[in-house]
């Protein structure tokens, strides 16, 4: 059995969990690895309830590289899954590198302070890359689903489909429900200020900023139909940038009317700050206060419903002849949740990081060095995460409007159309 840690206790390293103790308990000896022991002991206490799989708990501060450090070199652990806030990613990578063993995170470094970091992003972790190299370890960036899997639907368009890459739309709709007025799928504080930054975007070969919620689009989609999409700032472009640098590439996210306006009003009062404020003789930021009267993101698994479609849409040339792809996947919050309990976001950014490292420990992936996702080959790892639980399809696509219409890339409807 290989022997990983999952470091974190929120949302996403609950479902990474259960997913292990339900597929691959007799794959990995895991152990979890928390600033909070409570919130370890009952994910623990859960993943032996729910599947008799006992998993060791440490408690253990992720920025505290020397004892992060010692305590992996003591559990023999072989691959770090990190799972804990954006702004640990460094620390802990700087401990596998003392400890001698493997790291993946689903998402890219942030330090607390950063809001709206010029483009290019992940400069920080990039320069660990030749301490990964020196120590013949792998680093694995941001794969999750969103950054993750769409990396790889790119690699793999470049690997089948295309001689030459043009444009790239990654594309993020959740058409769920659960019932609370206003709720975010993982941690709030950094959920709530991706959405508030300026979203940078590449065209014409350079990088373009624009304000949040400036710039928008229509899509209809396989399963979740026709809605208005924002741009937003996010990792994948930043990493795609860099392996297609003459595609136009940039991020999209359905953003219900209802969640886009109290956010606004909170960001206008000062509710999304991170700058501390006195109050009563403590100091405390906004954003803390508001991510506490929030719900549990992990909690949500007990009420959504509804599907959510991610997908890329590539246009590119071969042989002179330029057409359009798209790689999706559509996932139900209620098949996840009955799988492992969890709601599609923290499910589908469980089931890439989990394949992952299976892969990095198999040696498939295991490049010794620091990589993204769209550095790898593909095909083994899409083959995996069907194996884990999340399917995916491609399509090519009819010649895509580009008057202000509506981008219809439901594929899925179309099918249903010729069959009936």
């Amino acid at each position: 059995m290989k022997k990983i840690a999952i470091v974190g206790s929120g949302t996403i390293a609950a479902a990474t969990a259960r997913l292990i103790a339900k597929k691959c308990g007799t794959y990995f000896a895991c152990n979890l690895i928390a600033r909070n022991s409570m919130t370890a002991q009952s994910i623990c206490s859960d993943v032996l309830r729910d599947y008799g799989l006992l998993m060791d708990w440490h408690e253990c501060d992720a920025l505290d590289r020397e004892n992060l450090a010692r305590l992996l070199r003591w559990s023999e652990i072989e691959l770090v899954i990190n799972l804990a806030t954006p702004d640990t990613h460094l620390q802990v990578m700087g401990a596998c590198l003392d400890s001698g063993c493997h790291y993946l995170d689903t998402a890219l470094f942030e330090a607390e302070s950063d809001f709206n970091v010029s483009p290019p992003w992940y400069q920080p972790e990039k320069q660990l890359k030749s301490a990964f190299s020196e120590a013949g370890l792998t680093a694995l960036l941001s794969i999750g689903f969103d950054p993750g899997i769409v990396n790889c639907f790119c690699a793999k368009a470049q690997k089948d489909d295309f001689d030459e890459i043009l444009e790239i739309d990654l594309l993020c709709a959740n058409n769920g429900t659960h019932g609370h007025f206003f709720a975010t799928n993982f941690n709030p504080s950094v959920n709530l200020k991706e959405l508030c930054e300026e979203t940078s975007y590449r065209e014409g070969g350079n990088w373009h900023t624009s304000p949040a919620f400036s710039r928008s689009r229509r899509y209809c989609l396989p399963g979740v139909g026709e809605h208005l999409m924002y741009s937003v700032g996010h990792e994948e472009v930043h990493s795609l940038a860099e392996k297609f640098p003459n595609a136009a590439i940039e991020f999209w996210m359905r953003i219900g009317d209802q969640f886009r306006q109290t956010l606004q009003t909170l960001e206008r009062i000062g509710l999304v700050s991170r700058d501390k404020i006195l109050v009563r003789d403590v100091q405390v930021a906004p954003i803390d206060v508001l991510a506490a009267l929030m719900p549990e993101p992990f909690s949500l698994a007990t009420t959504y419903k509804g599907q959510v479609c991610v997908a890329v849409v590539i246009k590119g040339r071969k042989q002179n002849v330029t057409s359009s792809m798209i790689y999706y996947s559509v996932c139900s919050h209620e098949a996840c949740i009955e799988d492992i309990g969890a709601h599609v976001t923290a499910y589908t950014t469980a089931v890439p990081a989990v394949a992952a490292a299976q892969l990095i420990l198999e040696g498939h992936w295991n490049t010794k060095t620091l990589v993204h996702p769209e550095d790898l080959e593909p095909d083994l790892f899409l083959k995996r995460i069907c194996d884990l639980g999340m399917s995916w399809r491609s399509s090519v696509l009819p010649t895509l409007p580009t008057n202000g219409e509506t981008i219809n890339v439901d594929v899925e409807a179309e099918f249903a159309q010729i069959v009936a």
